[in-house]
């Protein structure tokens, strides 16, 4: 269930309020035209450079919460980004790493890093509409048709028994 209320605390349409990356400000004038569109555990950024679509999965056992970022249309498609991040009201914090290495454990960046921390300010609560994550350009693989022979069937109040005709 916290996992759940997380996802739904997440949703809505974000702007930039901060971007830093390598221990380098974004001036804020660069940021005023991106925006980050959160529906469930998909999102998709829109700046003047370009549109990002993905999905992402989080883990809110953990302090701080981490995230992990699977870019599946746009320029980044098919890397990821791990990182953290803390949701306080309407401002949302990320920190991720940007190279392929450890995920951040502070909210900071630094020279050669690969860190890039955002600080996001909700400007909707409302899901947006036509978030669907991008479709992936891999194939997703094809698996054979499996037979349930061998396994025994047992009944639950949730699952009954399949019911089977048999011909004779």
């Amino acid at each position: 269930a916290p996992h759940i209320e997380q996802l739904r605390a997440l949703e809505g349409s974000w702007a930039f309020a901060r971007l830093e990356v390598d221990g380098h400000a974004m001036p804020a004038h660069a940021l005023g035209s991106s925006r980050v569109l959160i529906d469930g555990d998909r999102f998709r950024t829109e700046s003047p450079e370009a549109t990002y679509e993905g999905i992402f999965n989080i883990n809110v056992e953990t302090d701080p919460h981490e995230i992990d970022i699977e870019f599946v249309a746009g320029p980044e498609a098919g890397n990821w980004n791990h990182g953290i991040f803390r949701l306080a009201g309407d401002q949302l914090e990320l920190c991720l790493d940007l190279n392929g290495k450890p995920r951040p454990g502070k909210f900071e960046t630094s020279p050669g890093s690969g860190h890039a921390c955002e600080t996001l300010t909700r400007t909707s609560a409302s899901r947006p509409a036509d978030v669907t994550g991008g479709t992936s350009a891999a194939p997703r693989p094809v698996l054979p048709p499996q037979s349930s022979a061998g396994f025994e069937f047992v009944e639950s109040p949730h699952l009954p028994a399949p019911v089977v005709d048999q011909v004779r």
